[in-house]
């Protein structure tokens, strides 16, 4: 007999009373996510989107969900993934700082929307002590 790895799928809906603008809450097992739609709905007609408890614009939404929401209907429909925008990147620089002869201490440190903006903030910033890392991420 063969094993059916797959997770079992529990979404919940919270509803949270305690002040005047009533938030419903999406949930799948446990974290905030939808995708078919906002995760939060507010009373006050807005809305948030989120996959998996990481929030995102509705234009991030869109393309990682293949779907397009529709603010008027409240609905969202499956899309051609190549119809959809990509989102935007920026550079995420982490600063490395010597401690002692073999250790370092490592922080996330800021973001740039451009590289030549970043190259020159390295280049003036970098020592035999503190060194930059950066990485391409998606915008937020």
């Amino acid at each position: 007999m063969k094993s059916d790895n797959k997770a079992i799928k529990t979404y919940t809906v919270e509803v949270d009373h305690t002040s005047d603008n009533t938030k419903i809450t999406w949930k799948l097992n446990g974290r905030t996510h939808c995708e078919h739609g906002p995760a939060i709905w507010w009373q006050d007609g807005t809305y948030d989107f989120f996959l998996n408890d990481a929030s995102y614009t509705r234009a991030e939404w869109e393309t990682l969900t293949s779907r397009r929401w529709n603010p008027k209907t409240k609905r969202s429909t499956r899309v051609d993934p190549s119809t959809l925008p990509t989102p935007e990147k920026v550079f995420l620089v982490t600063e490395f700082r010597k401690n002692g002869h073999f250790s370092f201490k490592r922080k996330h440190l800021c973001t740039f929307d451009c590289m030549v903006k970043m190259d020159e903030f390295i280049m003036e910033n970098e020592t035999d002590e503190v060194w930059y890392e950066w990485e391409q991420i998606d915008k937020k």
